[in-house]
């Protein structure tokens, strides 16, 4: 049919989009330098802003997140992807920390405005990833 003869003489949007794009880099090339960057960001809270909410990551200054201020939250919200990565040591370690964290400052016991949606993302998904 005249149609089908249209459809073949037409390239095909997808391989068109395909050779368009950069090729993809190998995947364990990618997974070790998302790793590494992951790692370079985590080490730079630990180190210069814990137990801090938050960090400045161009003068790696502890700071609070205006829509969640809560101590520690960046390292709630690096459980997940701590598990993602298989580091389950360093994740053991954190879930240590906050524990002994909120044994000396209650960590949920604040009567604030938080953002429901900053809330949701990075607090309820960290605890979901240490629950056990």
């Amino acid at each position: 049919s005249s149609s089908d003869e249209r459809r073949k003489a037409q390239p095909d949007r997808l391989t068109s989009l395909h050779t368009a794009l950069p090729p993809l880099p190998n995947a364990q090339e990618n997974r070790q330098l998302v790793q590494q960057m992951f790692q370079h960001a985590y080490d730079s809270y630990m180190y210069h802003a814990y137990p801090a909410s938050d960090i400045r990551p161009l003068t790696c200054e502890a700071t609070t997140f205006d829509l969640v201020k809560l101590p520690a939250l960046t390292l709630l919200d690096s459980l997940d992807t701590l598990i993602v990565m298989s580091n389950y040591t360093e994740f053991a370690r954190s879930v240590e920390r906050l524990r002994q964290l909120h044994s000396t400052t209650p960590l949920f016991e604040r009567n604030q405005n938080v953002s429901v949606f900053e809330t949701t993302i990075r607090i309820l998904g960290g605890l979901l990833s240490a629950h056990q």
